[in-house]
C-alpha cells in the first residue's frame, strides 16, 4: 500500500470520527430555577437507545431505549429531571451549584451507529442586594461605590440620568467599572446617577441622588462645602433605630437616677431621727433608773429600822413581862407568863 493510499484513508477516519461527536455547547442558568439542556443532534426516526450522563461522575442519569425511560440517582435527584421524548432534551429544575458541569448525550441508532454530544451547563447567582456608597476624595471630587451581594461574576455600568458615564473631564472610571470618580465644576442640583449590575442571567439597578454646590473660592484657604442625600430607605432606617437605641441608653440611667435620688434622701433622714430619738430616750431612763435605786435603798434602810426597833420592844417586854403579879386584896397572888 502506497503512502498516497494511507494519506486517503487516514482522512476518511478523522473526517467520520469528527461527525460522531459534535462541538460543546454552553447553556447559562440561574440557581434555583429550570434549564433544558439541549441534545445537540437531530432527531432520526431510526433512534434507539438515548443516554444522558455526566462527564464529571461518569454516572448515567437517564436512558430511553425503545420507548422506555430510565431515571438514575436518589429518589430526590429523580424528581427534579425529566427527559422530553420529542426532541430528548434533559430539563433540570431547582437548578443547585452541584448541577454546574459538562454533560454527554449519546445516540445509537437501529444499525448500531453512535453519535455523541456534549453540553457545559455554568450556573450563576442572580444579581440582588445592590448597594451604593459615597466617598469625598477631595474639594469637589466623590467617589461612588457600586457593590452586591450576589451575583458574581457581574459588570457594571454607570449612567447619569439617561446617558452612559464614560470617562471624561468630569467621569472617571476605576477598578472594574464599579467605582466613578466625579469631578464637579459648576453647581449641579438633583442629579441621579444610576448604577446597573448584572451577568448572563439577570440585572439589577440602583440610583444615588447627588444634591451638593461645589464653591470654588479665591484662595488656597477656602473652603467646599459638599452636600450628598442618598435615596437609598435602608441606611435612613438604620440611622433612626441607632438614634432610638442611643436614647433609650442615655434616658433610662436617667431616668432611673431622678427615682432613686429622693428615695435615698427620705432612708437618710429616716435613719438620722431614729437614731435622735434612741439618744433621747436613753437620757431619760437613766435618771429614774437611779431614784428607782435610792428608793428600793431607802426602803430596806426603813424595813431593818422597824426590826431593831420590834426587837428592842420585844426584849423588854420578855424582861417586864416575867416577874410578880400581886393580885387584888380578894385575890391571891399568882404568877403569870407572857
Amino acid at each position: 500500500m502506497g503512502a498516497g493510499q494511507l494519506l486517503t484513508i487516514y482522512l476518511i477516519v478523522s473526517i467520520s470520527i469528527a461527525g460522531t461527536e459534535s462541538s460543546p455547547t454552553t447553556v447559562n442558568g440561574t440557581q434555583g430555577q429550570s434549564v433544558s439542556l439541549p441534545p445537540g443532534i437531530p432527531v432520526r426516526p431510526d433512534i434507539a437507545d438515548v443516554d444522558w450522563n455526566r462527564v464529571s461522575t461518569r454516572n448515567t442519569i437517564v436512558k430511553y431505549s425503545k420507548g422506555s425511560v430510565t431515571y438514575f440517582g436518589t429518589e430526590e435527584y429523580k424528581r427534579r429531571i425529566t427527559l422530553h421524548l420529542g426532541n430528548f432534551s434533559l430539563e433540570i429544575r431547582d437548578l443547585r451549584r452541584e448541577d454546574s458541569g459538562d454533560y454527554e448525550v449519546i445516540f445509537t441508532t437501529g444499525s448500531g451507529d453512535e453519535k455523541k454530544s456534549t453540553v457545559w451547563l455554568q450556573l450563576y447567582e442572580p444579581v440582588s442586594g445592590i448597594d451604593i456608597k459615597l466617598q469625598s476624595t477631595g474639594t469637589c471630587v466623590l467617589k461612588l461605590t457600586c457593590s452586591v451581594t450576589s451575583g458574581e461574576p457581574t459588570s457594571f455600568q454607570w449612567w447619569r440620568g439617561g446617558t452612559a458615564v464614560k470617562n471624561d473631564s468630569i467621569h472617571h472610571l476605576l477598578g472594574h467599572g464599579e467605582m466613578v470618580e466625579v469631578h464637579l465644576t459648576a453647581e449641579i442640583l438633583d442629579v441621579v446617577y444610576k448604577c446597573e449590575a448584572k451577568n448572563l442571567v439577570s440585572k439589577g439597578t440602583n440610583e444615588f441622588r447627588l444634591k451638593n454646590t461645589c464653591q470654588r473660592g479665591t484662595t488656597e484657604s477656602s473652603r467646599t462645602t459638599i452636600a450628598a442625600t442618598a435615596t437609598v430607605a435602608i441606611a435612613a432606617t438604620a440611622t433612626r433605630s441607632m438614634l432610638q437605641k442611643m436614647t433609650l441608653m442615655v434616658g433610662l440611667p436617667v431616668l432611673g437616677v431622678i427615682l432613686i435620688a429622693p428615695l435615698i434622701v427620705i432612708l437618710v433622714i429616716k435613719c438620722r431621727r431614729r437614731a435622735a430619738g434612741r439618744e433621747t430616750s436613753s437620757n431619760t431612763e437613766e435618771p429614774e433608773a437611779s431614784d428607782t435605786i435610792y428608793a428600793n435603798v431607802v426602803r430596806r434602810e426603813n424595813c431593818h429600822n422597824n426590826r431593831q426597833h420590834a426587837e428592842e420592844n420585844k426584849r423588854d417586854m420578855d424582861e417586864h413581862c416575867v416577874g410578880t403579879y400581886e393580885s387584888p386584896p380578894f385575890q391571891a397572888p399568882r404568877t403569870m407568863y407572857c
